[in-house]
């Protein structure tokens, strides 16, 4: 069954890998010492052999075969080597010892034999091999037991190094489980100095500060959007107060309705775009169609053509009437509509709105730009939900303070970047649309 401890799993998976390199070392040590044993041997063995065979054949010394074994004692015995010397029918000639194996080679837990012929005679040479067998026993169970402490002593010091490695992690489990829902501003403090650990602290406190500033975004959203929905649902009741207060003529009962149609008004299209955002954090989107940029600014431009004449504003706009953007066609229209529509009315009176289009590889950059009365907010406050400018109060410019909110969440539905500027006298706008391609 698998643990769901990290530092058990961690602990087994090295106790495992290391008892499986440990005992192929264990193994492959073993069978080197047992091979490099009989290897010395056999040469040991094979020396004496070739030694007798020359002093057998050699021309100038025709001795028998018992006193060339005589004249080799000494060596024989400083190797511990018992030699019989046959003729071709197996009869013993000479033997050095009484116990000596004469019959084939052969190789058991008692002797190491080896047999060489020549054209007279067979030598067999050979080793005692019962005690150098339980001599390389006794290596290998030393061994073993060697390998088997280490091991516990290596596996003992893996899981405490383990435990030491966890501890970080341990303790900000402590931190967070200590946490309360009443804290406004929670951080974690970094309880080691390794690298590793302070990149964790580091996106965990950003992550944290990211949702500290959702919750808070989100309950200016709250609070402003009580607020905007409450200004019109007054003054919608306050006039109908007033009307039905004491009978009144049909103009004063036609100036009321009026007044509360145009509140009802209001009141919807609030409603229309807190439904647009809902749906777009949904992140449900329409299906993709090609745009053209150049048609929607123009489409903006001419429902706004009475307040662009009003105040003598100066249209230049570049973008080529070709270029087409593949993205869902409500949103794209959504956003420029929404930008040039904000260009137009906040621009300063007599001054120019400029609308171009830069191209880069599989990109598309729209700006939007105006010369505006200074603003007296930072750009990024302008995206939050029913942000109105001081200018835009004082000059009563309709609108719900939802348009670059709404541009803003279309932008990040769809992967586009958006951004406000100050350039010289007023503000950029910019959309960065991907996916892009420009028909021929």
């Amino acid at each position: 069954m698998r643990s769901r401890s990290l530092r058990k799993r961690t602990f087994a998976r090295f106790a495992l890998l290391f008892a499986g390199v440990l005992v192929g070392l264990w193994l492959l040590g073993a069978g080197y010492g047992r091979w490099e044993a009989q290897r010395s041997a056999d040469k040991a063995l094979k020396q004496i052999a070739l030694k007798l065979e020359h002093d057998l054949s050699s021309p100038n010394a025709r001795r028998s075969p018992q006193a060339v074994l005589s004249a080799n004692l000494p060596l024989l015995r400083d190797g511990n080597i018992a030699v019989v010397i046959t003729d071709h029918s197996d009869r013993v000639l000479a033997r050095s010892q009484a116990h000596a194996p004469g019959s084939s080679v052969r190789i058991d837990s008692c002797w190491r034999v080896l047999k060489l012929s020549n054209a007279r005679y067979n030598i067999i040479v050979s080793m005692p091999w019962e005690r150098i067998h339980r001599q390389l026993n006794a290596q290998t169970l030393v061994s073993a037991v060697v390998s088997l402490l280490g091991f516990l002593i290596l596996v003992a010091g893996a899981w405490r190094l383990t435990g030491a490695t966890l501890a970080p992690v341990r303790e900000l489990t402590q931190q967070a489980r200590g946490a309360t829902a009443e804290q406004r501003r929670l951080r974690l403090e970094s309880p080691s100095n390794d690298r590793e650990i302070q990149e964790l602290i580091g996106s965990l406190n950003g992550m944290l500060a990211r949702r500290e500033g959702a919750a808070g975004i989100r309950g200016r959203f709250y609070s402003a959007s009580s607020h905007e929905l409450r200004t019109p649902l007054q003054a919608l009741s306050g006039h109908l107060e007033l009307a039905l207060s004491r009978p009144r003529s049909v103009e004063e009962y036609r100036t009321a309705v009026e007044e509360a149609y145009s509140q009802t008004r209001r009141l919807a299209s609030i409603m229309e775009d807190l439904l647009l955002l809902s749906r777009l954090e949904s992140r449900a989107k329409p299906p993709v169609a090609s745009v053209y940029l150049a048609e929607v600014c123009n489409q903006t431009l001419q429902e706004h053509r009475g307040l662009i004449e009003a105040r003598s504003l100066r249209i230049r706009m570049s973008v080529d009437d070709s270029v087409e953007v593949s993205a869902p066609e409500s949103h794209a229209e959504m956003v420029v509509r929404n930008l040039v529509a904000n260009a137009v009315k906040y621009a300063v009176e007599g001054s120019e709105v400029n609308i171009e289009l830069e191209r880069e590889t599989r990109l598309l950059r729209l700006n939007i730009s105006n010369q505006c009365d200074a603003l007296d907010a930072n750009l990024d406050e302008m995206f939050e939900p029913f942000f109105r400018s001081q200018a835009a109060r004082v000059s009563g410019m309709s609108g719900t303070g939802l348009g670059l909110t709404i541009a803003r969440a279309v932008c990040a539905a769809n992967g586009w970047e958006i951004a406000l500027r100050r350039q010289s006298g007023g503000i950029k706008a910019s959309v960065d649309f991907f996916a892009v391609y420009t028909s021929n």
